[in-house]
């Protein structure tokens, strides 16, 4: 019930995509959350469905798709560090998009590229923030601005003690 409010298909609420992010893992670890999504995602009409609805699960099917999207593309925004830091996580992130990019709809297909290319931004910023500074992977869970700054000025530090 929870996984599928994150998926909404009538009222979208990002407040609630937002707190629940932030305390899911006092419920469900991040894999259990990852393999609830994909079955959200997978979304299915009920067994021996009337004609009604038949119609409501085409109509809705893709909306709730896209949501699903919308939420995952958060996690990994925000939380990048519950990927990076277990790889089985990351493994059934990686499976979840190579099956969408297999998907019919182009433009679903499209949104897994797209996912791919913000995972591509997490990983080589994670391998800048380390090589650079030494700082272990969880201070990822700080904005890009605070990170750019930190960056900065442990870049700064350490040209000021070579010359």
């Amino acid at each position: 019930m929870l996984i599928e409010r994150l998926a909404d298909e009538h009222h979208p609420d990002t407040n609630y995509t937002d707190i629940f992010l932030l305390s899911y893992r006092y419920l469900i670890s991040p894999a259990t959350f990852i393999d609830k999504l994909t079955i959200r995602y997978n979304v299915v009409p009920p067994p021996n469905p009337t004609q009604e609805q038949l119609e409501y699960f085409n109509k809705y099917e893709s909306v709730i798709k896209v949501r699903v999207l919308g939420v995952l593309k958060k996690w990994i925004d925000q939380y990048w560090t519950d990927f990076e830091t277990n790889s089985r996580v990351f493994e059934k992130l990686l499976s979840f998009l190579d099956e969408l990019e297999r998907e019919k709809d182009v433009s679903l297909a499209n949104l897994g590229k797209r996912l791919r290319k913000i995972i591509s931004e997490k990983q080589k910023q994670s391998k800048i923030l380390l090589a650079y500074t030494g700082l272990p992977i969880f201070f990822l869970f700080f904005s890009s601005s605070f990170l750019l700054l930190l960056f900065f000025f442990f870049f700064f530090l350490s040209s000021f003690f070579l010359c």
